[in-house]
């Protein structure tokens, strides 16, 4: 089993920087908490050398790491913080003593430059413990993507920040760069990397303007118009025409409000003001608000039926009883093909044993077709045109971009109850 980037969080100890002993306390703390190989998994050693704390080298020691961490800004005792990750392949061994510093050594085998960008952090989002999986997946069971060089870079699911990683990237010399599924991360950050001719491609932003305005970004899911028409239509065919509209304050929240009314607007149905004069509600954002104006609609006596949107499709959106006919989610729907599900499902299910959460398909597909990339010996001048004219054929299926739209995009309705999300028949 190969050393996996995400498999392991990076940081300083609390105290004594060198402290291997408190570097592995801390790490397993971490591991556990988000989800990822257990030690006691064959194939893992669990060996880990620490230098000053800014350099680490896991498990195998194939690969060697340069990590930054910096404090949470949290009350309480500092933790550390997932920044930034450089990996490079090497088949030396780590030559680490105790506090020395190691130098990284330069990977002997050149290939893709790839920058990965995320939220990181799973007490932050139970997404970033999806990405991370299916980054731990892809490394384990895609062939081709060995000779990538990586370089982690949290971006806070913010738009600051994704700014702030785009230019790091960029002077990282990033050939490509995967990841920002923060609609607020992804727009601020498309820019600049369009300005350096590199491509972005992005498992969940769904904000329009991310494709609209920039030609070298490529999403794996559906944009907001089409979450938005679809979920319109699905009112109309409910016979629910007067439609309570509200958002959180994120981006994706706002620009998917201002989609779903657009889309009212064209169906011919009423937004309403007042959610007393409404036929159903609806309320876009992100999953902890989401989940938050669940529970503050019921806590308030409302039974009206209430549909929440795709970043609430998750488990961590909770369990109900007697919500059929109550509270819907749409979010990213799957092929009908069976086979295109199971893989992915059979593959999180051999490293996890546990069925994958949402965004963990869209992560999965977006990484084959960057092992496809890397193994198609192209230049980063050519990633951009591959992308918007080549057809990939992965074990997910085919895979095809209009204008930065992924082909064949799909929604689905989930209703939650008792043990979760289920799908609605119609």
């Amino acid at each position: 089993m190969q050393a996996d980037c995400p498999a392991v969080w990076f940081g300083n100890p609390p105290t004594c920087a060198g402290c291997a002993a408190g570097f592995r306390q801390l790490q397993r703390r971490r591991s556990s908490a988000a989800g990822f190989l257990r030690r006691v998994q064959p194939g893992l050693s669990g060996r880990r050398h620490v230098g000053t704390g800014v350099q680490v080298c896991c498990w195998c020691c194939r690969y060697r790491f340069r990590a930054t961490a910096q404090s949470s800004g949290r009350k309480g005792p500092a933790e550390p913080r997932l920044v930034g990750i450089v990996a490079t392949p090497t088949h030396a061994r780590c030559q680490s003593g105790g506090d020395t510093a190691m130098t990284p050594l330069a990977s002997p085998v050149p290939g893709l430059r790839v920058g990965v960008s995320a939220l990181f952090a799973p007490h932050d989002t139970p997404h970033a413990r999806t990405f991370m999986r299916a980054l731990a997946v892809a490394r384990n069971c895609v062939p081709g993507l060995a000779r990538v060089q990586w370089h982690f870079l949290d971006d806070g699911a913010n738009a600051v920040r994704g700014a702030e990683v785009a230019r790091r990237m960029i002077d990282w010399k990033a050939d490509l760069v995967i990841g920002h599924f923060s609609s607020d991360a992804a727009v601020s950050a498309a820019a600049l990397y369009r300005q350096a001719g590199i491509a972005l491609l992005t498992p969940a932003a769904t904000i329009d303007r991310l494709t609209l305005e920039h030609h070298n970004a490529f999403r794996f899911c559906p944009s907001d118009r089409q979450l938005a028409g679809d979920l319109v239509s699905w009112l109309a065919s409910r016979q629910w025409r007067r439609v309570h509209v509200q958002a959180d304050d994120s981006a994706h929240g706002q620009a998917l409000c201002v989609a779903i009314c657009e889309a009212l607007v064209r169906a011919g149905l009423q937004r309403v003001e007042e959610p007393e004069h409404a036929d159903v509600e609806v309320f876009a954002g992100r999953l902890k608000p989401s989940r938050e104006h669940w529970q503050a609609r019921r806590q308030a006596g409302s039974n009206r039926p209430l549909v929440l949107t795709d970043d609430a499709a998750s488990p961590y959106l909770g369990c109900a009883e007697d919500q059929r006919g109550k509270t819907f989610v749409i979010g990213f729907g799957t092929p009908d093909h069976p086979g295109n599900g199971c893989h992915a499902s059979a593959l999180h299910q051999t490293l996890f044993a546990a069925e994958p959460h949402t965004y963990f398909r869209e992560s999965l597909l977006m990484l084959y077709v960057l092992a496809e990339l890397a193994n198609g010996g192209l230049c980063a001048g050519q990633l951009l045109d591959a992308l918007q004219h080549t057809t990939f054929n992965t074990p997910l299926g085919a895979v095809g971009f209009d204008r930065g739209e992924l082909r064949g995009a799909m929604i689905c309705v989930w209703t939650p109850g008792p043990t979760g999300l289920t799908p609605v028949t119609r």
